[in-house]
């Protein structure tokens, strides 16, 4: 997880979050930070195409970035009626996807994504996934607060439902 100060946010994501702009004083009420996701494939053999995904509370917002929150991506992931996740209550989730063109084994893909929480106390489930004809699909879910992201149980490893 990297600190990003929503001060740092561009003037055209701040505007489609609702957010107020006063010249000269900080933003508040939206609170961004930059998180890393990784995708390892454990099998002996490539899995090419395989569908990468993460699912956030529809209340937060999700951007494509780089490693330090540069190169902000808007995206508008659509809404996953099958998964509800913790965030300001039961949510509806959102689910982002995409496809990995080559993965040999044993060599991560490492993805960078932005997520603007509205509350800077509260905690967020967050579920991210692989998914390849060849293997098991597999989802792990976290919670993501302003602080830290941890794995959402002991045992944070899901196979997906058929």
């Amino acid at each position: 997880m990297t600190d990003f100060s929503a001060d740092e946010l561009p003037v055209g994501v701040l505007m489609d979050l609702g957010v107020e702009l006063e010249l000269g004083s900080s933003v508040s009420g939206v609170f961004p930070i930059v998180v890393r996701a990784e995708f390892v494939n454990k099998g002996d053999k490539a899995a090419d195409q395989m569908l990468a995904s993460i699912a956030v509370p529809a209340s937060v917002v999700l951007l494509l970035c780089g490693p330090r929150g540069e190169h902000l991506q808007q995206i508008a992931p659509p809404l996953d009626d099958s998964m509800i996740l913790r965030g300001d209550g039961e949510e509806q989730a959102r689910r982002h996807g995409w496809r990995v063109g080559h993965m040999p084994p044993h060599q991560p893909e490492v993805a960078h994504l932005m997520m603007i929480l509205p509350s800077q106390q509260q905690e967020y489930e967050v579920v991210v996934g692989a998914e390849h004809p060849d293997a098991e699909a597999v989802q792990k879910r976290f919670l993501v607060s302003y602080e830290a992201v941890r794995p959402a149980s002991a045992d944070a490893e899901y196979p997906v439902p058929s």
